[in-house]
């Protein structure tokens, strides 16, 4: 039997790896293998099993979306990709299969793939409301400068008339290279040694091309758009929020196949509300180090190739702290290690997966610090930035999707809720000298 992470959607940008999923009953219904006979008995051992599979039961999309390229949804959308082909420097598009759409659900952007006659492929961009075409000449300017000095991200391939990008019916549309790769997700230790590396790098080019003088023009766009004063995140969530969807769930899913799941993680979750609250006092006051980042470093937007690691979908990116980028990086490539350990080896006790999340935890960030060492991010502040991340995806999961049944390309209760759990396991790979406050009653 196979099971999937939502990352196993997609097993290369263009293929899609076929399996069988379990039937959306209870969380561990279906499982056949000696190492669920307790969990289908201890909603305890059900978190550790969730932790493990970080979308074991997001069967609704999986049925949907397999991943890969497809049909595209909207036929709307052909005539104005055939006629945005007439003006783009690329060789003819196959007649037959040309023209496919990414089968994830993606609310900001669509995205198209294009296979030429000469088999090569390009990929169509279809942004949202809020994009403009100064912000995709920006995006140009940063993916030069990137590639200047030798990091893997796309090419931006300019319109023959229009420039960097086009407008069709209300949309920016803008054209990029296409890599060919798998997405990281296997979560090897040499893979999350080679991610680790290369997202250090990629910072520090980053950090380097904030810094650019004398400043590009088309980056003035950025001090238009000024981050957050505070380190912590915009739209810090509070725990009276939490406690408002909780009464909720509890008068309206008590029969929901994830009701044990979501109530038992409880104590938890607020227990990294605590944490967080600690550690951001601890941080104010502290020099905040702001900079360009990407923005959006899951492993959907993380590519190994056969050349080494590629970097794609660079629309969030931003001046921003780079605690964010770090702390959400560290972050998916330890549950990355978690999901590699159990699908090679089978689900091990809580102690075992724990010291996978510390594990993975710590190559990478022994990496990162070997490629960037001038970055003095690590402390208290990275302790609570992606702490309250965690626990930002939990209220909007919970609140925007499971409320109110609203499937995703991330409609991943499990992983979710088992995500402030899982960073508290690697807090002290940001602060060694920290110390934890005590749990409470």
């Amino acid at each position: 039997m196979v099971l999937h992470t939502y990352s196993d959607r997609m097993t290369t940008s263009h293929h899609t790896e076929s399996a069988t999923t379990p039937d959306r009953k209870s969380p561990v219904e279906g499982f056949h293998s000696a190492h669920f006979s307790d969990v289908a008995r201890e909603t305890a051992a059900v978190m550790t099993a969730q932790s493990a599979f970080t979308c074991i039961n997001s069967t609704r999309f999986l049925e949907k979306n397999a991943g890969g390229f497809g049909e595209v949804r909207s036929q709307r959308a052909l005539p104005i990709i055939h006629d945005l082909l007439s003006d783009l420097p690329i060789p003819p598009v196959k007649e037959e299969g040309g023209i496919t759409q990414s089968q994830a659900v993606e609310v900001a952007s669509q995205n198209y793939r294009l296979e030429t006659t000469l088999g090569e492929n390009f990929i169509l961009k279809r942004y949202g409301e809020s994009a403009t075409t100064e912000h995709v000449e920006a995006l140009q300017v940063v993916l030069q400068q990137l590639r200047k000095r030798g990091n893997d991200v796309p090419t931006l391939i300019p319109f023959e008339t229009q420039g960097v990008c086009a407008e069709r019916d209300g949309s920016l549309w803008a054209a990029f290279s296409y890599i060919e790769a798998k997405h990281h997700h296997r979560g090897s230790w040499a893979e999350t040694k080679a991610v680790g590396k290369a997202i250090g790098k990629l910072d520090r080019d980053l950090a380097e091309i904030s810094k650019l003088d004398p400043f590009p023009a088309a980056l003035e766009f950025f001090k238009t758009h000024k981050p957050t004063d505070h380190w912590l995140p915009h739209g810090t969530i509070q725990e009276d929020r939490f406690d408002t969807i909780l009464d909720e769930i509890k008068q309206k899913f008590q029969h929901d196949q994830y009701y044990d799941l979501i109530v038992n993680a409880e104590a938890d979750i607020r227990y990294a509300f605590k944490v967080r609250d600690v550690f951001a006092r601890l941080g104010e006051g502290t020099e905040r180090s702001v900079q360009f980042i990407h923005g959006d470093l899951h492993p959907q937007n993380i590519l190994v190739t056969e050349r080494g690691v590629a970097f794609i979908d660079f629309d969030l990116l931003m001046p921003r702290s780079i605690y964010t980028e770090l702390g959400c990086a560290l972050y998916h490539a330890a549950r990355a290690g978690v999901v590699h350990h159990v699908r090679n080896f089978g689900m091990g006790s809580d102690e075992e997966i724990e010291g996978i999340i510390r594990g993975h935890g710590r190559v990478f960030l022994e990496q990162w610090r070997s490629e960037f060492p001038e970055c003095e991010a690590i402390g208290p502040r990275l302790v609570a930035r992606p702490l309250n991340d965690a626990l930002r995806r939990v209220i909007y999961f919970l609140d925007q999707h499971y409320l109110k049944g609203v499937d995703t390309w991330s409609f991943d209760i499990p992983a979710h809720i088992r995500g402030p759990r899982e960073m508290l396991e690697i807090l002290p790979l940001f602060c060694p000298e920290c110390s934890l406050p005590e749990r409470g009653v």
